[in-house]
């Protein structure tokens, strides 16, 4: 009687992690379809409209399936099938000519500071304009230094563009000293 009972128990617990697991996949399914990044901050001039990231679990081509990494043109999810990587940066594989076929120059590097949210939001601002609008992409691309000095690490920005569109850069960045 009592090995009915265990295995009636073990039965009951395995039901209920797939339950909860069940439960899990659809909260994280529902979450990606219906979260956007939205941001809204003002600036001294004027206010800044709302920056919206497709960022989801899952693939942006393949619904079912989730991401691997987002792209650094179009900022969307992409799973293992569609993104591949390429000189530390993850692209989609749709989106890899706009890569590969081009010159790229560095526009700027500047150090990441935690408290210069609005002047984050406004590059993701123009980011998105530029590839929504006009498909140029920016790239936009972290990376870490060590500071020998004091034995820290320190992070910063890079933003990347076309050789060919680099004023047209410069003018959409123009509140960055390039």
């Amino acid at each position: 009687m009592n090995t009915y009972l265990i295995i009636f128990a073990i039965f009951l617990m395995v039901v209920l992690i797939a339950l909860i697991g069940f439960l899990c996949f659809i909260a994280l399914r529902f979450s990606g379809q219906n979260s956007s990044k939205t941001n809204k901050s003002e600036d001294s001039d004027d206010t800044l409209e709302e920056v919206q990231i497709k960022k989801s679990p899952f693939c942006t081509d393949h619904e079912d399936t989730f991401a691997a990494g987002t792209c650094s043109i179009d900022m969307h999810s992409y799973c293992e099938l569609c993104i591949t990587k390429v000189d530390d940066m993850k692209f989609a594989r749709k989106n890899i000519d706009e890569y590969l076929n081009y010159n790229w120059v560095e526009l700027t590097m500047f150090k990441h500071i935690k408290t210069q949210y609005d002047f984050n939001n406004r590059i993701f601002k123009v980011k998105s304009k530029l590839w929504n609008e006009l498909k140029t992409p920016l790239i936009i691309r972290g990376h870490f230094k060590i500071n020998v000095e004091d034995d820290s690490i320190e992070a910063f920005t890079t933003l990347m563009c076309r050789e060919d569109d680099k004023k047209l850069m410069q003018k959409e960045l123009s509140f960055i000293k390039l």
